[in-house]
């Protein structure tokens, strides 16, 4: 942030916009653990199931935390904004 204050207002509404991401991934990625935990008890899963679930429950959780970069590019302008050549 360095020594300029008119930046903090902008820290904050990322800050909001976070904690809510932050907590729904933990929730999916806890859900899902649970789920697979609860089959695996039952014999109906497998480890090789739980590995899957688990490496393909990363690009979810990456894809809920893109939402915010493409949140903060709508604000900015666009998303082609941060394509486009610096000339």
């Amino acid at each position: 942030m360095g020594a300029d204050l008119r930046k903090l207002p902008h820290f904050i509404r990322r800050s909001r916009d976070t904690y809510p991401r932050l907590l729904q991934n933990i929730t999916l990625v806890l859900g899902i653990n649970a789920v697979f935990l609860v089959l695996t008890l039952m014999g109906r899963g497998t480890r090789l199931m739980v590995v899957l679930v688990d490496v393909g429950g990363s690009p979810l959780v990456v894809g809920n935390g893109l939402r915010l970069w493409r949140k903060s590019q709508l604000r900015r302008g666009g998303l082609m904004t941060c394509f486009s050549s610096a000339s």
